[in-house]
């Protein structure tokens, strides 16, 4: 630690000295102001706009003003465009981070060409330019190259050269976007332990970025991450600012959660009070630091998981649900200047995290959310991507080892090499619901959750596409439409797909649905007034049998049931004539959702794994009117 002497030998000396100590922690104070924190926020978890505006509501009383969350390509537009605004309306910025189009996983092989990344990233990305600026490309990739890599050369290999095409492809998507567009468009590249290397081997296969990210998950007893010399010579900042680009630290929290059984999740036990003091002392030296431009800090994450049979991936959470927060999420309140009730506030002084005096100047000082209009929910006009070919390929070199620290036997769930005690702790890429949408996934070969998909054997159909053909959701009458929970399995797809009207007055009169031992995908006929009909795009793969349920006139579907393991073993629909289909096979654990009296089923809304030709349903949600 360096100590500021001030001399006493001269009166004059003093004063000026002290001024000069006056100048530094006013200075402190701006770049500490200056620092925007967010969470990170699932979209599974927010499945209506109601829920969203919920979350909204909270992050802008508690003046956290950012919001990262994680998108399929495929994604809904127009439903993610209404999510995106509300949260834009209570002064909440959205920062996203998108997939490879064709596979989510840690294993190489399948990954999307240049141009498929380049194309499909162009079109969603088109679409909600106006909304979102800042745009993450994959999620901690370093880890399906070399998880232990640390200098450039680890990267260099064919795996590194793949997972480079697909940056490639993505970032000159967006560079281009933004280029036609005018807009302001920023390209995250991110990154975890030491591994500095990764971000030199993309910039020498010419990946474009704007802003570096990182994830850590440091433990309490741990030196502060900012300045432990285990990242390089002066910290982990220090090592980036040879880069030269603004950060965003967006994922942080404790290392404790990593405990697993032995982590309460409440207060009073040992490793949540450890947790409490971690992320206090870790994020104040955060946000202290002057190396670099820290543009914000985004925790992960908003809610618990508590779908997820993972000890660990199930408790980062800083609230239980929306209407019972943890102490974590009246710190981070407390950091950012936030509302905090009396009672609150003690949580927080009671434990010594901040005193009234700290956490009153902390407000005093905070930049009030701002509150915006939102920008119509009707998606921009398209710009028909350029023609441009892609950048060439490069073919793995030798690459000059950088002056970073050399390599260092680091397993890939930590941020430290287990030399002494429990490592720094890398938070384990946890699974995505892209639709609904984690920011993670497995690092091991076990699936716990989405999406850890396999290596597709095709790239990702048009016909998968929520915006294809009569099913378009763009067409239906989403101001009647409620989208009720979603059944299924709890390790899910990475592609959400939607079928829905293109009339409020249309009603299904066939079920269509390709299964087996299990069901592969699902569309539907519509009948019109007239007595017309038209075909809805198919949701999920192009396995098993398609089979036929013909509705009578006036029938409706009064009840569904899924059977689910870890895909979507069986689906069965009541009618209001009592009558009965079923899809798949083998009876396993089910849900059900009974349609409420004076509601019709309209369409469906599903999460499959994309790029499989079978088992890709892993989830459904009735559309009712």
């Amino acid at each position: 630690m360096t100590t500021l002497q001030i001399p006493r030998s001269n009166t004059a000396e003093n004063m000026i000295t002290s001024r000069l100590v006056v100048l530094v922690l006013l200075c402190t104070a701006i770049v500490q102001s200056a620092t925007i924190y967010g969470v990170n926020v699932h979209p599974y978890l927010i499945p209506t706009l109601e829920k969203t505006t919920q979350v909204a509501q909270i992050l802008q009383a508690r003046n956290i003003r950012s919001v990262r969350m994680d998108f399929s390509p495929y994604s809904d537009v127009q439903f993610f465009r209404s999510v995106v605004n509300i949260f834009k309306s209570y002064g909440v910025a959205t920062e996203a981070m998108l997939y490879d189009p064709n596979v989510n996983n840690y294993a190489c092989g399948g990954q999307a060409s240049e141009s498929t990344a380049y194309s499909v990233t162009y079109t969603f990305v088109n679409q909600m330019k106006d909304i979102i600026f800042d745009w993450e490309i994959q999620n901690e990739r370093q880890l399906k190259i070399n998880p232990s890599g640390v200098i450039a050369a680890d990267f260099n290999t064919t795996c590194g050269v793949l997972e480079a095409n697909v940056n490639r492809g993505m970032s000159r998507a967006i560079k281009d976007v933004a280029t036609a567009s005018g807009y302001p468009l920023r390209v995250i590249l991110g990154f975890v332990f030491n591994s500095y290397g990764f971000l030199d081997f993309m910039i020498s296969q010419n990946v474009q970025f704007d802003i570096i990210g990182y994830h850590v998950y440091p433990w309490n007893y741990q030196p502060n991450f900012a300045t432990d010399t285990w990242f390089g010579t002066g910290g982990l900042f220090t090592q980036l600012q040879r880069f030269n680009k603004p950060v965003h630290l967006n994922e942080f929290n404790c290392g404790e959660v990593y405990s697993g059984t032995d982590y309460s999740n409440q207060p009073g036990g040992t490793n949540f009070e450890q947790c409490l003091l971690g992320i206090r002392k870790h994020l104040y030296g955060i946000v202290a630091q002057t190396q670099v431009v820290l543009e914000s800090v985004s925790l992960y994450e908003f809610f618990d998981q508590t779908n997820l049979p993972d000890p660990v991936e199930s408790k980062f959470g800083l609230v239980y649900n929306v209407t019972s927060p943890k102490i974590n999420l009246y710190l981070l309140s407390a950091f950012a200047g936030g509302q905090l009730s009396a009672a609150e506030q003690l949580e927080i002084t009671n434990r010594g995290l901040f005193t009234a005096a700290e956490i009153q100047a902390r407000r005093a000082t905070a930049t009030p959310t701002p509150t915006i209009a939102p920008t119509t929910t009707k998606a921009p006009t398209t710009v028909a991507p350029t023609t441009a070919a892609p950048t060439t390929t490069k073919t793995p070199t030798t690459v000059a080892p950088t002056t970073t620290r050399a390599p260092t036997t680091v397993a890939p769930t930590t941020t430290k090499a287990p030399t002494t005690a429990a490592p720094t702790t890398t938070k384990a890429p946890t699974t995505t619901v892209p639709t609904t949408t984690t920011t993670k996934a497995p690092t091991t070969t076990t699936t716990t959750k989405a999406p850890t998909t396999t290596a597709p054997t095709t790239t990702k159909a048009p016909t998968a596409s929520p915006t294809s053909a009569a099913g378009d959701p763009s067409n239906a009458p989403s101001p009647y439409i409620s989208y009720n929970p979603l059944l299924g399995s709890q390790t899910d797809g990475n592609t959400a797909c939607s079928i829905l009207p293109t009339s409020s007055t249309d009603r299904i009169s066939q079920i269509i649905a390709n299964a087996g031992s299990l069901v592969d995908a699902i569309k539907v006929q519509y009948k019109r007034t007239d007595g017309t009909t038209y075909m809805s795009n198919s949701c999920g793969g192009v396995g098993g049998v398609p089979s036929t349920f013909t509705l009578n006139t006036n029938e409706i579907v009064s009840n569904v049931t899924v059977g689910y393991a870890t895909y979507m073993a069986n689906l069965r629909f009541y009618t209001s004539q009592g009558r009965t289909v079923y899809f798949g096979g083998s009876t396993v654990p089910t849900a059900s959702f009974v349609v409420p009296n004076g509601q019709t089923v309209v369409g469906f809304r599903t999460v499959h794994f994309s790029g499989q030709t079978i088992n890709t349903l892993t989830r459904l949600q009735v559309v009712t009117l």
